[in-house]
């Protein structure tokens, strides 16, 4: 069984997305997943909105957010913190909302592969040669609840604290493990790269390639919102590893749906929130 961990904030109207990266997990596990789900938001259980995205997961955490943190940096690092507490789980991984896998028999060969208490990373060789070479994409990063836990908060502390924590490094590397910078200077995978090195855990990863990488950060069989293109026979054969949809999702979804529908196998316009 395989529990996947994702979060939303409404700033960027990640909740859009949700039940089409539900189904699309469906499709590939039918009854043998779980989506947990944290939302960082203002709203309420009784909200809309709230009460749609409830729909499309088995487990949803409300988080309020905080103040002088983004939102968007908090739910990024809510999905190891929650790997971290998920104890009864038999494999976490943790994902992207917007993001959605095309070839299942690829990663599915990494997800139950025995790497024993290690964490698994798929993609680290994306970033090979350049000045991110010692991090890795967090997104289909998978393992066990303890070993998240050793990592991330060995030491049980609240979130408050950790958030503490995570704002005050002494050591640091490249400046991007604050949690208080604002969104586009912080990074999940400096603060897990630093995390790693103060728990003495650098070398308790395994990393899986992807074949696709044909330069500096970029990929090949991806259906990618910065060059948006694809062949719809590719799609059906399983050439693509992954699709990683454009943003604002709302305004673009028309251009994509055709997109959705082929990978959903139904009218993804059924699934929109």
């Amino acid at each position: 069984m395989l529990t996947f961990v994702t979060s939303i904030t409404d700033k960027r109207g990640f909740y859009e997305i949700v039940g089409i990266f539900r189904k699309h997990l469906e499709n590939i596990y039918g009854k043998e997943h779980k989506l947990v789900l944290n939302y960082v938001t203002e709203r309420s259980e009784k909200d809309s909105i709230v009460t749609k995205v409830t729909k499309f997961c088995d487990v949803l955490n409300i988080y309020k957010p905080i103040p002088d943190i983004d939102d968007g940096n908090y739910a990024k690092v809510l999905r190891f913190i929650k790997a971290s507490e998920l104890e009864s789980e038999e494999t976490i991984v943790l994902m992207d909302v917007d993001i959605l896998m095309l070839n299942p028999n690829f990663f599915n060969e990494k997800y139950y592969s025995n790497i024993e208490d290690k964490i698994g990373t798929i993609g680290k060789n994306i970033y090979k040669g350049t000045k991110d070479e010692h991090k890795f994409p967090m997104s289909y990063a998978f393992g066990k609840s303890n070993s998240f836990k050793q990592i991330v908060n060995p030491e049980n502390k609240s979130i408050e604290e950790l958030i503490h924590d995570w704002n005050s490094h002494k050591l640091f590397y490249d400046g991007k493990e604050f949690i208080g910078n604002s969104h586009g200077k912080f990074s999940d995978e400096s603060l897990f790269h630093l995390l790693l090195s103060k728990a003495g855990k650098e070398d308790n990863l395994i990393h899986f390639d992807r074949p696709d990488v044909n330069r500096p950060y970029g990929v090949s069989r991806r259906i990618d919102r910065v060059n948006w293109n694809y062949d719809i026979e590719k799609i059906k054969q399983n050439y693509y590893l992954d699709c990683v949809p454009m943003r604002p999702f709302g305004e673009k979804y028309s251009i994509m749906k055709e997109v959705f529908d082929l990978v959903l196998n139904d009218n993804s316009e059924g699934y929109r929130i």
